[in-house]
């Protein structure tokens, strides 16, 4: 078991909880509170990098509790996502459970119930800090059980579950349940984890394994167009990012992708991303892509966080050293780092001949015209609308279009 450890359980799906247990080990609690005499912090991310806007993930959290061998300690809120533990004993490891509610179907938070399950860490994983609130460089395990459900659903409905993630496996089973580890915090969150059954489409970008698993497409997908089209953007991107040695920076990668009804986004992580899409937006066998807008606007979204591995993840704002995970960090660059984002998710559409020059201007003439129709441009620089980003262009409004640019 690593020093700080999170055990995850999916036993509760018709209540959309997931169950969580935390274990400090002993020699870290010494380390964090100077042998007992300070107390200990445990916080939870008020928002997730790459969604710059509160979100105030605590307010999912419920009964959170100290566990019997250390029952003698007191644990308090500090504010709506802060807890402090004191009194506490030296002679035994720390244990807390807790439950965490998760029913938002979008890349940023968790979900659980009988179809599926996701989580970012962001959601579900205390982070364990001493009295002054720093953290350490403390070695983290992440335990995903498989579920018990004889009283929900026949064996047979879930022996076919997965887990998917980044994350470097320590010991897990063929279905990838068990348990995985991560150098640090910061490194932990940064790995979302999917859990269901997939479609797999899997294919080596410059001799890295890339993978897209697939939730929600209620029919096969077109695999062979989808392994071709995408491997031809990543090569791209490596080819840009990476001109001498064509080495990709991580070892894998992977795109966790949810199709549904109606809906859209993208998380960038270091070696993943968490796409929503709705399912029309998916290649099927026997349609013509040349003409299917859809398509091309989700590999579009492919592109665009998969060009954030490197803008945002490797490269990122002075402001993000590190990460603040309590409050907004304010930044003058987001402009930078998601306007060239946006500006190259399209283009490498084109030099990966994923789209002809008539198509890509097209999607340029969209995005100008989008730009030009906004009365918020003669309002605000790029450069104020990024330190705005947290309360105006997260947080839309009617008058949203007349304020940002």
């Amino acid at each position: 078991m690593s020093p700080i450890h999170y055990t995850i359980r999916l036993d509760d799906m018709h209540g959309h909880r997931f169950d969580v247990s935390l274990t400090i080990q002993k020699a870290v609690l010494k380390k964090l509170t100077g042998n007992g005499q300070a107390g200990l912090i445990l916080q939870l991310p008020a928002w997730i990098p790459g969604s710059y806007m509160i979100r105030d993930f605590s307010k999912h959290l419920e009964n959170l509790k100290i566990s019997t061998e250390q029952s003698k300690s007191s644990l308090k809120a500090i504010d709506s996502h802060t807890w402090q533990i004191d009194d506490l004993s030296m002679a035994a490891d720390l244990e807390l459970t807790y439950q965490v509610y998760a029913f938002d179907t979008s890349v940023r938070t968790a979900y659980l119930d009988q179809t599926r399950a996701f989580f970012n860490p962001t959601s579900l994983c205390l982070r364990v800090l001493n009295s002054k609130q720093e953290s350490n460089s403390i070695a983290q395990g992440l335990t995903i059980r498989k579920p018990h459900l004889a009283n929900y659903l026949h064996d047979s409905q879930y022996e076919l579950w997965e887990v998917v993630t980044g994350l470097s496996p320590k010991k897990i089973d063929s279905h990838g349940f068990g348990d995985y580890e991560a150098k640090d915090y910061d490194e932990l969150i940064d790995h979302p984890v999917a859990i269901g059954e997939f479609q797999r489409i899997k294919w080596t970008s410059h001799g890295t394994p890339h993978q897209m698993v697939i939730q929600g497409a209620v029919k096969r997908v077109d695999e062979k167009a989808l392994a071709r089209d995408l491997q031809a953007i990543c090569n791209a991107q490596i080819e840009f990012f990476e001109p001498t040695t064509k080495r990709a920076p991580f070892k894998k990668y992977f795109f966790l992708v949810n199709a549904v009804g109606d809906g859209y986004g993208g998380l960038e992580h270091r070696n993943s991303t968490a796409l929503l899409c709705k399912r029309e937006d998916l290649p099927y066998p026997g349609q013509d892509l040349k003409k299917h807008s859809a398509y091309e606007d989700f590999l579009g979204l492919c592109s665009h966080e998969y060009f954030h591995a490197w803008m945002v993840k490797r490269v990122r704002p002075k402001a993000f050293i590190p990460y603040d995970l309590q409050k907004p960090n304010h930044t003058q660059l987001l402009w930078l780092f998601e306007g060239f984002t946006s500006y190259y998710d399209d283009l490498f559409l084109l030099r990966s001949a994923r789209i002809d020059l008539k198509q890509y201007l097209k999607r340029i003439e969209k995005t100008w015209n989008m730009v030009l129709r906004g009365p918020g441009r003669h309002k605000q620089s790029v450069a104020q609308s990024s330190w705005d980003a947290w309360t105006k262009y997260y947080q839309m409004d009617e008058n949203t279009p007349n304020a940002v640019v």
